[in-house]
């Protein structure tokens, strides 16, 4: 046994020959900083550390990680709160116990708030609002196929507090981005969701040349292909002898690639977007969804033509799964506008006698710049109204979903004979919706 070289007490011998006592109220904290500083923003309240800028709450279990960052110690931590302190004080105490020499010691260190501002509040103030821009562009007559974009970024959760603000344009939309890695993955996601093509460039706004840094403002164009879903497209000779189609093709659906049938042929045809832009002149839109007419099914004679081709999923083809194919059907159907007039045509739809139908009519049509059609009436897709008994109306619907895959329920209260409501189908079935 030896004596303890400040008390005299007798204690087993060790590397400080102190006995516990005086150990603990000899042992200096010189290691922790007992006054800190840290740095707040005083627009957004994040807090800096190594220069990143974080969102904590006042007294948070996040805003008390960051400080124990700060507390640089060659000690083990066993314990770390807050003590408690008015955010108007700009004070934060916290109480840190660690242990040296196998003992627990206590302390308390003060952190003074400075107030700062993050490079987000910055430009914000200097009315820099923006660093990067997406510009989404479709010259068609309607914005159908951006309720739809809109429906698939809020699906994937793509929408969120990078974007600073949105605005409507003519023919488009504009996101505006801070991040621009946060507009690089907006961009490339609208990219392979929708058939378009793109476009990037940079503006130099300021050059630092002291540092050798480039402050640039980046914009990225994406326009979408001007042909939707139901739409009538008029295709040139060329193109009609190289697909051994004919010039007047039904889209039946437009993803990352359009669709179209080829209702004379029985022909399903398929473009990609490199295709589209490679010949743009050569494809005009004869008809968009606006110009649907309403028709009744007066006489069905049957079934004038078959013909197999590869299986479109989604599309309102009728259709009959053959091993990997499918079967097209061209009916022969009698169809009226005014219960007056009998008019014949040949559709891809599976009909019966009274149906109600959407198609297009060539003959009160006024088109010009292109040649004559075969057909007086291409038929695109059935018609239900809404019914006052909802049973019947929701058993009607469903039998027919399940027989002929049907998107969507539309209504015409309040419309003249003839006139097909375009904003009810939109938002009808918006699961459903294709452009």
């Amino acid at each position: 046994m030896i004596l303890c070289c400040k008390c005299g007490t007798q204690i087993e011998p060790r590397n400080l020959n102190m006995c516990d006592f005086c150990r603990a109220t000899e042992m200096s904290t010189t290691d922790f900083k007992k006054d800190d500083m840290i740095e707040c923003c005083r627009s957004c309240s994040r807090y800096l550390y190594n220069k990143s800028w974080y969102s904590a709450e006042w007294h948070s279990k996040e805003l008390l990680d960051i400080l124990l960052k700060k507390v640089s110690s060659k000690y083990e931590i066993n314990d770390a709160h807050f003590l408690y302190t008015e955010p108007h004080s700009k004070r934060i105490l916290i109480k840190i116990i660690y242990t040296n020499q196998n003992i627990e010691h206590p302390i308390e260190i003060k952190f003074v708030i400075k107030n700062k501002q993050c490079t987000d509040c910055q430009r914000i103030e200097a009315k820099q609002f923006w660093n990067c821009i997406v510009q989404v562009r479709q010259k068609v007559e309607h914005k159908k196929t951006f309720l739809y974009l809109e429906h698939i970024l809020l699906e994937n959760n793509i929408i969120g507090g990078e974007i600073t603000n949105i605005k409507d344009r003519k023919d488009g939309v504009d996101f505006y981005f801070l991040d621009r890695a946060e507009a690089v993955k907006f961009f490339n996601f609208v990219k392979e969701s929708v058939c378009c093509r793109t476009k990037t460039s940079e503006r130099l706004i300021s050059r630092d040349l002291n540092s050798n840094k480039s402050n640039y403002k980046y914009s990225f164009s994406i326009e979408i292909v001007p042909v939707c879903k139901d739409d009538i497209i008029f295709i040139s000779e060329r193109l009609s002898k190289f697909l051994s189609v004919d010039r007047y093709l039904l889209v039946t659906k437009v993803s990352t690639r359009i669709f179209c049938l080829d209702i004379k042929n029985l022909k399903v045809v398929e473009f990609t977007d490199k295709f589209y832009w490679q010949n743009e002149k050569e494809i005009c839109v004869v008809f968009s969804s606006k110009s649907l007419r309403k028709f009744i099914v007066s006489e069905v004679e049957g079934v004038s033509k078959k013909a197999y081709s590869k299986e479109v999923e989604g599309s309102d083809i009728y259709s009959q799964k053959l091993s990997n194919q499918t079967q097209l059907c061209c009916y022969d159907v009698y169809v009226t506008t005014d219960y007056t007039t009998s008019v014949h045509c040949k559709t891809h739809l599976y009909l019966k006698e009274g149906d109600y139908v959407l198609g297009y009519d060539f003959g009160h049509a006024n088109i010009s710049n292109v040649e004559e059609c075969d057909f007086q009436i291409i038929l695109v897709k059935r018609f239900f109204e809404k019914s006052k008994n909802k049973k019947t109306n929701k058993f009607y619907r469903n039998r027919n979903a399940v027989s002929f895959n049907e998107e969507s329920e539309f209504s015409s209260h309040g419309k003249n004979s003839g006139e097909y409501d375009e904003e009810e189908d939109i938002l009808a079935d918006l699961t459903g919706l294709e452009m």
